[in-house]
């Protein structure tokens, strides 16, 4: 069933379930209380005719005040003798068939009140009998008369056949105008959801997202500008990995290059001399293990980008975590570590092997270039909300035009005065994708004494 049927059909039961069923107690209620409410006063009435029989009073004068009150309250009025003789009857226009109904009996063999009712022949009208009896004190017959009251119910009735009527058309027009209100809603609904269908089409076919866009400020709108988020995301991810894929070819291509080039030399030119062989088949060797690294550090970069939706953070003070880690970092680094951090604590939100790994990759790229005899200084504050890490080093800092790239992958800078082997460019993008991960940022600075600050910032977890 498409949504459009399903939203008409729901709607129309919310509205006609209740309102029928409401229909239905209403109805219910006011007979109930009609007929309750007219049998109390059929009651009064009885007893008004045994007091009246019970009196004082002549014959004409009895029947008199009877046949008034019979006028007037449209009641037909019967007094029967204690052996079921009819005595009185007011008469009336009352169409009743028997009028000595079995309620007479009943009352007459019980000694107690009996009443029932029943409809005429076309359902028009309900009539209710009501039979009292009245007991004599002493010996002999018991049952001094019986007053039996007849009474329709015509007008309420009536009434009650135009309640149920206009509770039909208000049902009806109820449901038409639930039903249109529906239709209308269901149209406008289904409709922006089918551009937002039609557009996650024709992006699937051609790669254009512009069909997602839906004006307004409800949650289909909504669904429309994270649709339309989503695919940025996707064309800035497909961005990404196409310019990834694009410089791991160059990187890869460099040392695949001197591979082929020494080995094309050394099996064309057998007659090399010896020293000459030696350095071709050193710089196969040295490009062989370049090229290990590069693709174990790719492999490892990969999967940090897997691996991060999945680990969850734990909570780090800085202040003590950071100087175990310089001492862990110590023995595989040239150049001398010095902590210079603060005693107040700074917890932090990182899974505690990620944050060691980016440590471990700032302490390595500021001793690679760093002058040999040099320290490297680790420093840890706070500033504000956030911890500040910060590695310096002695360097000859960074360029100013290269600052905003030294966070992007295989990005390399090749200094004066440094001797150790150049990186592949790999590390402090690993550095960028951990701490953002952290909802933490990454900074890089020239000193003005010299070398460069490279760092990063995370907000505290201070609840």
């Amino acid at each position: 069933m498409r949504l459009g049927l399903k939203l008409f059909v729901a709607s129309v039961l919310v509205v006609l379930i209740p309102l029928g069923l409401l229909n239905r107690y209403a109805m219910d209620f006011f007979e109930r209380f009609a007929r309750e409410a007219w049998e109390e006063e059929m009651v009064d009435t009885a007893y008004l005719m045994g007091s009246l029989w019970q009196a004082d009073l002549s014959t004409e004068v009895r029947k008199s005040v009877l046949d008034r009150h019979a006028l007037r309250s449209e009641m037909r009025l019967q007094w029967f003798s204690g052996d079921g003789k009819l005595l009185y009857d007011s008469g009336g226009a009352l169409d009743v068939v028997t009028l000595l109904g079995p309620e007479v009996d009943e009352a007459r063999s019980t000694g107690r009140y009996q009443a029932r009712f029943e409809l005429n022949h076309d359902h028009s009208k309900m009539y209710y009998f009501s039979a009292l009896p009245f007991l004599l004190e002493g010996d002999g017959d018991p049952i001094q008369g019986i007053a039996h009251v007849i009474r329709h119910t015509g007008p309420i009735t009536a009434a009650l056949f135009q309640m149920k009527e206009n509770q039909v058309a208000a049902t009806s027009l109820s449901c038409v105008i639930a039903g249109t209100v529906s239709l209308l809603f269901a149209w406008l609904l289904t409709r922006r959801l089918r551009h937002l269908q039609r557009g996650a089409r024709a992006y699937a076919l051609t790669g254009n997202s512009h069909g997602f866009q839906v004006n307004g400020r409800d949650e289909v709108a909504q669904l429309s500008r994270e649709f339309d988020d989503m695919t940025r995301a996707l064309e800035a991810r497909q961005d990404y990995n196409r310019e990834f894929v694009l410089t791991t070819l160059h990187e890869l291509k460099t040392p695949l290059t001197a591979i082929r080039g020494a080995a094309g030399i050394l099996t064309s030119h057998s007659d090399l001399e010896p020293e000459r062989r030696n350095r071709f088949c050193e710089n196969i060797l040295f490009q062989s293990e370049r090229l290990s690294r590069l693709v174990a550090e790719l492999h490892e970069l990969t999967c940090l980008d897997v691996d991060l939706l999945k680990e969850e953070g734990e909570v780090l003070d800085l202040s003590l975590w950071i100087p175990r880690c310089v001492e862990r970092l110590q023995p595989g680094v040239s150049a001398t570590i010095r902590f210079l951090g603060t005693e107040a604590p700074l917890p932090v939100l990182i899974p505690a092997d990620r944050l060691e790994q980016v440590m471990a990759n700032l302490v390595e790229n500021a001793s690679r270039h760093s002058p040999k005899a040099t320290d490297v200084d680790v420093r840890c504050s706070r500033n504000g909300t956030v911890a500040r890490v910060e590695v310096l080093d002695q360097g000859d800092g960074v360029d100013p035009e290269h600052l905003d790239r030294i966070f992007d992958r295989f990005f390399t800078t090749v200094r004066t005065g440094v001797t150790q082997e150049q990186g592949s460019g790999l590390g402090l993008a690993v550095v960028k994708s951990v701490v953002e991960s952290a909802k933490g940022r990454v900074f890089v600075e020239n000193r003005d004494c010299g070398g460069a600050c490279i760092g990063f910032e995370l907000p505290v977890a201070d609840s």
